[in-house]
């Protein structure tokens, strides 16, 4: 009994371990040589037709920190205008309602089915058959880097990932960071190799 409640404990361990991380995608110019990068200025995202919800004067604030913040810890510097700068830096956010429908087909009782006891089983009897409909709203987070002279796209990066009801400016804070944190792991290219 105690080696089967270690091993459930160590398996819901590995499970919300795999719920924590951020899906995160990214693509880059194999030709540019981002070892030569070492000063970068901003460039203002698009604001024709952005979402009000996420792109205000609030996030672009929390955003430019956290990549800030990530892009010194790597080596580079902020510039002060777009011509003294390596690469320029800019983001695009957006949000949209989704929905998650999961249907379980537990016959025997067990989680998360507890009424489901009955002498019927395989699917397509619909005794014990659970549906669960969850909205929520997935947001996005793109961060940009393009070559300062060329002004054509070396690097990109994006994440897409539910955001929590916040509550507070420091849990949005906190959800900018942990997002821009993942994007900003794989660069440069080769980081996590």
């Amino acid at each position: 009994m105690k080696w089967a409640m270690r091993g459930l404990g160590m398996v819901v361990a590995l499970v919300l371990a795999g719920c924590s991380s951020v899906p995160v995608s990214s693509d880059y110019n194999v030709e540019y040589s981002f070892d030569q990068a070492r000063r970068y200025a901003w460039l203002e995202p698009r604001s024709e037709g952005a979402d009000p919800r996420v792109q205000n004067d609030l996030v672009d604030a929390r955003v430019k920190r956290a990549v800030d913040d990530q892009l010194r810890a790597r080596g580079l510097s902020r510039a002060d205008a777009p011509d003294q700068a390596d690469l320029l830096v800019t983001y695009h956010m957006g949000q949209e309602e989704k929905l998650d429908v999961r249907i379980f087909r537990s016959h025997f009782g067990y989680y998360p089915c507890w009424h489901c006891y009955g002498p019927y089983w395989g699917p397509g009897w619909g005794y014990g058959d659970d549906l669960w409909v969850t909205e929520y709203t997935q947001g996005t987070l793109v961060i940009d880097l393009i070559d300062a002279r060329s002004r054509k796209l070396v690097w990109h990066g994006t994440a897409e990932r539910r955001m929590p009801a916040f509550k507070t400016p420091a849990d949005r804070d906190a959800w900018v960071r942990e997002t821009v944190t993942a994007i900003l792991e794989r660069f440069p290219p080769g980081a996590l190799d």
